[in-house]
């Protein structure tokens, strides 16, 4: 009974993580990040799929039986090495560290070393075996198999714990913390599974995990956008009341709205890639004004871009628009682009009884003076 049950607990998770692939593969999105969450999830879905199959083998005796149960650990052996490996290279993508073949090629040789160990345990019975009756046994180097398996999940796990204590780039704290709870109930299932040979805990676990993390990843994608990775509008709708209410006589709401000058000319001349590109980096000096702000930045449609921010007061607020304007000189004066980035910025202070459509209005009409006033063109 234990062993049906054990088998159907596998192929619900199968079922589900099937569908999640799919819908990773649809996206139009396809960057690396998806290949390697989704590479992830294949791994997991092979592990549980020959852990069923091995449950229904196992103690049965029939021709070929004996060598079968071997190959089907082995290979469980060796895809659990490699799914760390994967996983690792998520994490490593995640926090923005930029993925070469040579750094894959390093990653990967655990589960390489992973594969080699697994099936020369066919022969050798170091980490497994197989008894005359065709039941599972554990060999003498069993932690082997384990410490192998667990290599690559613990180092991506350091990692994040050393990223986090360092403090560089805080923008990434809940992209990092996320990426973290994904330890837990695969680390809970190891360890209940540890003394029960066969126990069902280690990768129905990783797969509540992972699809927790895509489920979270879904909701993160409808407040998102997709191309810079800021806040959409969405987002910015419903931020906007809940700062409303923290507005103080000490803590005033300032609404920035910012556009990027001649951007049509961008788009026009140089294509709609490189005019993607101007977003992305335009994007990347927003987030970096908002270093020591509370606030959010947003794109809220084609190269228009808003700020919601609190300031002490209006110096503050004239203070932070200049501040954006620097940032903006400094990137053109720094970078080789094919394009010039430059942007325009109009504000407007928030009251606790505007409304969210009120003040943007206020703020794209400063916006248009600001323009008019720089002589930048609409």
């Amino acid at each position: 009974m234990a062993g049906v049950i054990h088998i159907e607990l596998n192929l619900l998770f199968m079922i589900i993580l099937v569908f999640i692939a799919r819908q990773n593969r649809r996206n139009v999105n396809q960057q690396m990040k998806r290949v390697f969450f989704r590479n992830t999830i294949v791994g997991i879905f092979l592990e549980l799929a020959m852990d069923a199959f091995w449950v229904a083998i196992d103690g049965k005796v029939f021709p070929g039986g004996i060598l079968l149960n071997k190959i089907t650990n082995a290979a469980c052996f060796a895809i659990g090495v490699a799914v760390g490996s994967v996983w690792y290279l998520y994490v490593m993508e995640s926090l923005g560290i930029r993925i070469t073949r040579k750094l894959t090629a390093l990653v990967m040789m655990p589960a390489v070393i992973g594969a080699v160990i697994g099936i020369s345990t066919i022969w050798t019975k170091l980490t497994f075996d197989v008894t005359d009756a065709n039941v599972y046994v554990r060999g003498p180097f069993f932690f082997v198999q384990e410490l192998m398996a667990l290599l690559m999940v613990f180092v991506s796990f350091l990692h994040l714990i050393l990223y986090l204590l360092s403090g560089r780039n805080r923008g990434k704290k809940q992209i990092v913390y996320k990426l973290l709870s994904f330890y837990i109930l695969p680390f809970i299932g190891t360890i209940l599974s540890m003394p029960f040979s066969g126990a069902p805990a280690t990768w129905p676990c990783a797969a509540v995990s992972v699809i927790l993390i895509y489920l979270d990843a879904q909701d993160s994608e409808i407040l998102q956008d997709s191309l810079t990775g800021l806040n959409n509008r969405k987002k910015l709708e419903v931020t906007y009341p809940e700062y409303a209410k923290m507005i103080s006589e000490t803590r005033k709401l300032y609404m920035f709205m910012m556009d990027l000058d001649h951007f049509k000319v961008i788009n026009d001349t140089l294509g709609h890639a490189v005019g993607d590109d101007a977003l992305v980096e335009a994007s990347k000096i927003f987030k970096r004004s908002m270093e020591g702000v509370r606030g959010i930045v947003a794109r809220i449609g084609g190269d228009e871009f808003v700020i919601l921010a609190f300031m002490a007061d209006e110096n503050g607020a004239e203070q932070f628009k200049q501040g954006i304007y620097r940032r903006f000189e400094e990137f053109r004066l720094s970078k080789e682009k094919s394009y010039e980035l430059k942007c325009s910025v109009g504000y407007c202070m928030c009251e606790r009884e505007d409304e969210f459509a009120e003040v943007m209005k206020i703020s794209d009409a400063e916006l248009y003076r600001e323009k008019k006033r720089r002589n930048a063109g609409r």
